[in-house]
């Protein structure tokens, strides 16, 4: 079973998607300070953070829905 429901799943989602908006309102400043290509790696890492917690969100909730979690 997924963690997606739990709070410590719900948590990472948050963190990863407040982890992509900085990333989004500090683009200027970061490149400027570091490169295009790790802004880019940054924003890629972030990005699949975000889907990963997202997808284990949904398996969880298909897992309840087909009454296979203890949910």
């Amino acid at each position: 079973m997924g963690d997606g429901q739990t709070p410590q799943g719900q948590r990472l989602r948050l963190l990863a998607d407040d982890l992509v908006a900085v990333l989004d309102a500090q683009t200027p400043h970061l490149i400027a300070t570091s490169s295009r290509d790790e802004w880019e790696r940054a924003c890629l890492y972030g990005r699949t953070a975000t889907g990963l917690a997202s997808h284990d969100a949904i398996v969880f909730v298909k897992e309840v829905l087909a009454g296979g979690a203890g949910g």
